[in-house]
């Protein structure tokens, strides 16, 4: 097993800003995941903040504590899933979908403060 929860970008969001509650939330927490969807979401907001070095700097030290997880043939097919299944109910963000299928991939419960991932069936979440 390679970790037990997926990290949304919303919630990392609060980290690099200091939010002493989610701090504590995730501090207990063994097996923190991020995938490439969030850590490029993060490093956007970086490049188009006004403190781009130091804010690159702060998202590139997440991957000391967190464990960086590619897509693959798997992920690809369960983002396949999703689309499908959301097409006929509605929608969600591209990336968001592409965050829910990678925790369905490797079996993680996604940590967000989003509701629309309530519409993703078989989603295992923490809403913060």
């Amino acid at each position: 097993m390679i970790g037990t929860y997926l990290v949304d970008t919303n919630v990392f969001i609060r980290l690099l800003r200091k939010d002493a509650a989610v701090e504590a939330k995730l501090a207990p927490l063994k097996g923190i995941c991020l995938c490439l969807h969030v850590l490029g979401e993060l490093y956007n907001g970086a490049y188009i903040s006004k403190q781009i070095a130091k804010n690159v700097a702060e998202v590139t030290d997440l991957l000391n504590d967190a464990i960086l997880l590619s897509s693959d043939r798997e992920t690809a097919d369960e983002y396949g899933r999703v689309k499908a299944d959301l097409f006929r109910k509605g929608t969600l963000p591209e990336n968001d979908m592409w965050i829910a299928a990678t925790a369905l991939r490797h079996n993680l419960t996604l940590i967000t403060y989003d509701a629309h991932f309530d519409a993703i069936p078989h989603l295992t979440k923490e809403r913060w």
